[in-house]
């Protein structure tokens, strides 16, 4: 054998050695990362979306499992769902204010795992807009539950996950910190657009909603709610209060009709005096297919882009009332 098929030899072995040994470490990692790894289940998708922003590779996210021809205001409880709940980690939830039917479920689970987002320190709880009638639940709250929408809540929420993923696992908060610092300079950047683009205090633009659900959203845009077709218990307007929206839609030559489904009911239609520009939305995030590019690493800042990017769709379609406040 020749000196240098000696060496190009134990080259070779050598690189191959190094390659088998970085391959041993990198499964080591591997392994012992998903060891690390905790199962958390959540009870809506903005906080799944969430979790997966601040958690990484290091939290199991499981959304809550809602039968398609439902909703999140309306939903059957199944058992497989319970045996998912006792066997997680953690739960994240809105809170029993806002999720009464899973605040029965989770009598029986260990209350240690429940993480309620609605009690994070720093939100901003607006009031329920025309609120229905006292309650008899003692559980029941006049605060808008739709607080996620809201930019400055998403923040403070950011921060408070962070602190309760890194007190579950002390030994990775410096990831964890690491992640949510990325995500609020994110989510400064997009507040950063969208107040750039906010309609002059001198001028109103009005919208009609099939239910109020983005009121934290209404001072980002510059948008002001005309009225609702559903009450906040989710079930149609009288008669006197539909003719009422009507003519205060046909006075203001309001266009803009805000929906949760794909397709607006005729009865709906028959509101507008003129052609109406219907925005199809989802402030639960249950089809949040779509991914801006621009936060192609974000679930959550996807999801609220697109619900900004529908709903200020109104504007363009909407007539300038001149504000007398």
């Amino acid at each position: 054998m020749k000196k240098s098929d000696k060496y190009t030899n134990e080259g070779l072995f050598f690189n191959q050695l190094y390659c088998l040994l970085t391959l041993i470490i990198a499964c080591t990692i591997d392994s012992s990362w998903g060891q690390t790894q905790k199962t958390i289940v959540t009870s809506i998708p903005p906080l799944h979306f969430l979790l997966q922003d601040i958690g990484g590779s290091l939290i199991n996210s499981l959304p809550n499992e809602i039968n398609t021809s439902s909703d999140f205001h309306h939903f059957q409880i199944k058992p497989s769902q319970i045996i998912k709940w006792s066997s997680a980690d953690r739960i994240l939830w809105l809170g029993p204010h806002w999720e009464p039917l899973l605040a029965k479920a989770f009598q029986k689970i260990d209350q240690d795992k429940l993480w309620i987002a609605g009690q994070t320190e720093g939100l901003n709880l607006l009031p329920i807009r025309n609120p229905p009638a006292p309650h008899k639940d003692t559980n029941y709250t006049e605060k808008d539950p739709h607080f996620w929408l809201s930019l400055e809540n998403t923040r403070a929420l950011a921060l408070w996950l962070q602190d309760k993923l890194s007190t579950l696992l002390p030994k990775h908060s410096a990831y964890f910190e690491q992640r949510t610092q990325t995500f609020t300079k994110h989510l400064e950047q997009l507040q950063t657009q969208w107040l750039d683009k906010k309609n002059k205090p001198d001028v109103i633009y009005y919208y009609v909603a099939e239910h109020d659900a983005f009121q934290y959203l209404e001072p980002t845009l510059g948008l002001t709610l005309l009225g609702t077709l559903n009450t906040n218990h989710h079930t149609p307007i009288s008669l006197g209060q539909l003719t009422s929206l009507q003519k205060s839609i046909q006075k203001k030559q309001i266009h803009c009709l805000v929906i949760l489904s794909n397709q607006p009911q005729r009865w709906m239609l028959k509101l507008f005096s003129s052609k109406v520009h219907i925005v199809t939305t989802d402030p639960f995030g249950q089809n949040n297919s779509l991914r801006p590019n621009q936060w192609k690493n974000s679930y959550y800042l996807s999801f609220l882009t697109h619900t900004l990017e529908q709903l200020s769709t109104c504007i363009n379609k909407a007539t300038p009332q001149k504000n007398t406040s």
